[in-house]
């Protein structure tokens, strides 16, 4: 067993009270587990899923894949990293959701229905676009009568953002309420 600074395992915290007796904090959250076979979380061994490769998405395994030209592109959420990459915000939701088990003693079920995912629809509602996010310049006048070519953000990129300042935004309110 391995110790970190301050005596302590790895895991835990030293928590102090008011009466001068410490309390040694445990984090009995499990770990989040991805299948390799078909990529999805949850579950390790005897899956019985069609194989998906987490690099170029046709079934087969990832190890035996041999496209290594290919653009990097998550299965699960259309990111630019593979599915089994941290970086996935489907791995920090898993995370979160397992937190929530450990606190208050709940099944994968009750947790998962008490950590919500984020939609397009949830992001748009909480993270309206407001008229000064979009840039006017690149919006024809009405006087004119020649056509303009209107340049248009990408919607995808703005979305990616939105979304990840949301996931962000809760991942800090359940830290704190921990």
């Amino acid at each position: 067993m391995s110790v970190s600074q301050g005596g302590l395992p790895p895991g835990k915290k030293r928590k102090e009270s008011k009466d001068s007796m410490d309390a040694i904090i445990e984090d009995n959250s499990q770990k989040v587990i991805l299948c390799h076979n078909c990529m999805r979380y949850g579950h390790l061994g005897q899956c019985r899923s069609k194989p998906r490769c987490a690099k170029c998405h046709e079934e087969h395994v990832t190890s035996s894949c041999h496209n290594d030209s290919l653009e990097q592109k998550c299965l699960i959420c259309d990111g630019s990293h593979y599915s089994f990459e941290t970086s996935n915000n489907e791995f920090e939701r898993q995370k979160v959701i397992k937190k929530h088990m450990a606190m208050t003693n709940s099944s994968f079920r009750d947790s998962n229905n008490a950590v919500p995912k984020t939609t397009y629809a949830s992001v748009t509602k909480n993270n309206p676009i407001t008229p000064q996010e979009i840039n006017s310049s690149n919006l024809p006048s009405q006087s004119s009568n020649t056509q303009t070519s209107i340049n248009i953000p990408n919607a995808n990129s703005h979305f990616t953002q939105r979304l990840f300042e949301t996931e962000l935004a809760f991942l800090v309110r359940f830290d704190r309420r921990s």
